[in-house]
């Protein structure tokens, strides 16, 4: 075992973390989700992570050691191998963008401008979700979503708000159209 490795066992399944390396939210989730899901899809390691996604070991180290984020596509793909729910899929989507803000000086601004943006809009779809629900008016709305009514254009696209599938709240969110 390298010096300052320490082995973080779930299961049958262990995993090597170094607490000396910066914690982004990505590393640290990424971690988490190997190990709860590496029974379920049969990926005991960060090793065997590398040879299902088709890339290096010294990649996915990088990744499980927070030196590396990786590309939104990259992301994606790790998601489908671990067969994350789509809240989970959610969640280490915003890690990476997270990590990536932290991580990215001259992007830092934008990535967290951006996100700035996407919270105030939840923010404005849950505001919404509770109005609807204390006058009785959620299940009408649903409704009226399912007819493809609550679509609004806006300056950067259209945006709808739906039930959004998975989502820890079951409540409405906005997502793309």
């Amino acid at each position: 075992m390298q010096v300052g490795m320490v082995p973080v066992r779930s299961a049958d399944t262990v995993v090597m973390t170094n607490p000396s390396l910066p914690s982004s939210p990505f590393r640290l989730l990424l971690g988490r989700l190997l190990l709860e899901r590496a029974e379920a899809v049969g990926i005991p390691s960060g090793r065997a992570l590398a040879q299902v996604l088709g890339r290096s070991a010294g990649t996915v180290s990088q990744m499980l050691g927070g030196s590396l984020v990786p590309s939104g596509e990259a992301v994606l793909e790790i998601a489908d191998v671990l067969r994350l729910s789509p809240a989970s899929r959610e969640q280490l989507l915003r890690a990476a963008v997270a990590s990536k803000v932290e991580a990215r000086g001259r992007d830092g601004f934008w990535l967290a401008t951006t996100l700035g943006w996407e919270r105030d809009a939840r923010a404005d779809a849950d505001r919404m979700r509770r109005f609807l629900e204390q006058r009785g008016l959620a299940a009408e709305f649903e409704a009226w979503c399912d007819d493809g009514e609550c679509t609004r254009g806006t300056d950067d696209g259209v945006r709808a708000i739906s039930k959004a599938p998975g989502a820890d709240d079951g409540g409405f969110s906005w997502v793309p159209a």
